[in-house]
This record gives C-alpha cells, sequence and structure tokens, in this order.
C-alpha cells in the first residue's frame, strides 16, 4: 500500500511540475511567442539577425 502511495504521489508531483512549466512560459514576456525588435537586438550587440542576412 505505500508503494501505491508513493507512486501516486511521484505522478501528481511530475504532473504538477509540468503543467506549471508549459501554462505560464507562453505569457510571461520572455516567453517563447515575444518577438524582440530591432532597438532589442541593438541594446544586446547584436549587429546581425538572421532576418537581415543576404
Amino acid at each position: 500500500m505505500r508503494i501505491v502511495v508513493r507512486l501516486l504521489a511521484l505522478v501528481m508531483m511530475i504532473a504538477f511540475v509540468g503543467c506549471t512549466t508549459t501554462g505560464g512560459g507562453a505569457t510571461s514576456s520572455g516567453g517563447s511567442g515575444a518577438k524582440l525588435s530591432d532597438a532589442d537586438f541593438k541594446r544586446m550587440g547584436v549587429a546581425e539577425t538572421s532576418d537581415k542576412r543576404n
């Protein structure tokens, strides 16, 4: 019985961590959906981006 309870707790923890890492990342300003502007690249010191290559 202890093994079943521990296994259930482990599955619940993994599900909770998975939901929190995938759910909140897209809504933040630095998430995967955010696009950087040319001014952002200049502030970081990036002179060339993939969009500007010939």
